[in-house]
C-alpha cells in the first residue's frame, strides 16, 4: 500500500493543509527558482508531478521486493520531501561546502548553463564546455572582447567573473538568430538548444 500526502503520516506538519505551491515553498524550490528579486512558482503542479514519479518508483521497487520475498510494504510518501529530494545539487553544496544557493534566473547552479537572448528568440548555451573553441568563434567575429585573456582559461576564474562573461556572450548572441547558433554550435559539439515557446513545442 502507498500513501502519497503533502507531509507524510507523521511529523509536525502531518495534519496541515497544503497545496502544490506550498510544497514547492517548504521543499525549497521557490528559494532557488526565478530571478534574484522574487521567488517564482514553477509552472503547473510540478510538486505533484515529481512526487507522483517518486511514488511510482517506490511502488515498483516494493512490488519487485514482494516478488522476491513474498512480503509487501507500506510506503509513506511526502510530497514536500520529494520536492526537497529533487533540489539537484543544492543540498550537497550546502552540506559539503556551506554554500546557500540563491535564485539566479536561468543560470545553472554551477554556472554550467544559461539562457541568452538572440535576434529571434532564446538559446540555452553551455558556459564552460569547449571554452577555447567558443572564444575562437567569438574572436573570429570580433566579439570576444577581453575573453581571449589567459586568465579566462581557468574555470574558477570564469566562475568568479561569470556576470562579465555572460554580458559579453549576450551581446554576441543578440547578433545571431537562434537557429544559426544552434546549428553551428551542435557541429562544434556544444550541448546547445533553442528555447521553444509552447506554440513550437
Amino acid at each position: 500500500m502507498a500513501s502519497l500526502t503533502h507531509f507524510g503520516q507523521d511529523g509536525p506538519y502531518k495534519d496541515f493543509k497544503s497545496s502544490d505551491m506550498i510544497d514547492q515553498a517548504l521543499g525549497g524550490w521557490l528559494s532557488v527558482t526565478g530571478e534574484p528579486q522574487t521567488p517564482l512558482k514553477l509552472y503547473g503542479n510540478q510538486a505533484y508531478h515529481t512526487a507522483s514519479l517518486f511514488a511510482v518508483n517506490g511502488i515498483l521497487l516494493a512490488l519487485a521486493q514482494r516478488h522476491n520475498t513474498g512480503r509487501g510494504q507500506y510506503l509513506d510518501i511526502s510530497i514536500m520531501e520529494c520536492v526537497a529530494a529533487a533540489l539537484d545539487h543544492v543540498l550537497p553544496r550546502y552540506f559539503y561546502e556551506g554554500i546557500v544557493s540563491r535564485r539566479q534566473g536561468s543560470r545553472h547552479w554551477n554556472n554550467a548553463f544559461e539562457i541568452l537572448p538572440c535576434r529571434d528568440g532564446y538559446i540555452l548555451i553551455s558556459l564552460h564546455l569547449h571554452w577555447e573553441t567558443l572564444i575562437e568563434w567569438l574572436a573570429a567575429e570580433g566579439m570576444a572582447e577581453d575573453l581571449t585573456d589567459e586568465k579566462w582559461r581557468d574555470r574558477e576564474e570564469r566562475n568568479r567573473g561569470i556576470v562579465h562573461i555572460i554580458e559579453i556572450l549576450k551581446r554576441w548572441t543578440m547578433t545571431h538568430k537562434v537557429g544559426e547558433l544552434v546549428e553551428k554550435g551542435q557541429l562544434m559539439h556544444f550541448p546547445w538548444a533553442e528555447v521553444n515557446p509552447a506554440k513550437d513545442g
